[in-house]
């Protein structure tokens, strides 16, 4: 399947805007039901690094717990390369320290971030992966 480029973008931006105004719902309704996901890093129950597994849950908890302990976090995306139904996209991000976030007291900082996320797509545009 080749979901298009104006597809991906519109999608990306959609998303993002979702999670600076932090619409959880509406976030989630671009996630396919049955959905899989994997972050990179440490697993904190095991200790173990890699792709971890996560569920729908810890990747909503992971998610909610950056974006809730900072008021003014915004995301930007600053590249995406596409090909059929796969989409990578690189993005930075800035807020300040101003909540609990992942468990850690405020700092009152600003603060810096970038990723990129590979997303699959299914026949309905969601992303299933």
């Amino acid at each position: 399947m080749n979901i298009g480029h104006d597809r991906v973008r519109d999608f990306l931006y959609r998303e993002a805007r979702y999670l600076d105004d932090r619409q959880w719902d509406e976030w989630l309704e671009l996630y396919a039901p049955d959905a899989t996901f994997a972050s990179p890093g440490t697993d904190m129950k095991t200790g173990q690094t890699g792709m971890n597994d996560m569920t729908r849950d810890d990747y909503i908890k992971m998610t909610e717990g950056l974006f809730t302990g900072s008021s003014d976090i915004k995301t930007t995306l600053t590249r995406v390369i596409q090909s059929k139904d796969v989409a990578i996209c690189e993005w930075v991000g800035t807020g300040t320290n101003d909540g609990e976030m992942m468990g850690e007291k405020p700092t009152k900082k600003k603060f810096g971030f970038h990723g990129a996320t590979v997303q699959w797509s299914n026949d309905d545009g969601l992303i299933k992966r």
